[in-house]
């Protein structure tokens, strides 16, 4: 889908006179990719379309900040097929050097009340950036070790032995 669009957008800018797309030029890209969705919802066989991912970003100027990824395709993609589906090679994608997602990963099991010190030992590392097994596995490793922690029979905390209070009055 995202070479489609390209192609389409490119048409559009070879048509326009300053090669700037105006309101017409976007409103034929818009009206080819709509009729284009139309076709292939209304095939009687089930579609499978692909489309690169583009990094979706919030804020402006300087304080830009990635918040997600969406298709590299126009906006009413995700809203023609009845199933989006994300494919991603966890170590690549989803791995805790990145600080967004390690930023994820800490705050749902700081949500669970573990602490950084726990995540890592849990993950065998010292920063969560050395984990390079991705997130998923990061998860499952830290449930894994809670779930162990868990299992653990509970020792009580040693306790001083207070003199007997019968010493030291000669009784005893």
């Amino acid at each position: 889908m995202t070479v489609i669009y390209d192609v389409a957008k490119a048409a559009a800018e070879r048509a326009s006179k300053n090669g700037d797309m105006s309101y017409r030029e976007w409103a034929s890209v818009n009206n080819k990719m709509k009729a284009l969705y139309t076709r292939l919802t209304n095939l009687p066989v089930h579609v499978v379309a692909t489309a690169r991912e583009a990094v979706e970003y919030e804020g402006s100027g300087t304080s830009l900040r990635k918040v997600g990824v969406k298709p590299d395709a126009d906006k009413a993609l995700v809203y023609v097929f009845d199933f989006v589906v994300r494919l991603t090679a966890d170590r690549e994608a989803e791995s805790l050097a990145d600080k967004a997602v390690a930023q994820a990963f800490y705050d749902h099991w700081a949500g669970q009340g573990l602490t950084s010190a726990d995540m890592c030992k849990a993950l065998d590392v010292e920063r969560f950036g050395q984990w390079t097994n991705g997130r998923a596995a990061a998860d499952k490793a830290v449930a894994d070790w809670l779930q162990a922690q868990l299992a653990k029979p509970a020792t009580p905390a040693p306790v001083a032995e207070a003199p007997s209070p019968l010493e030291g009055e000669g009784l005893g």
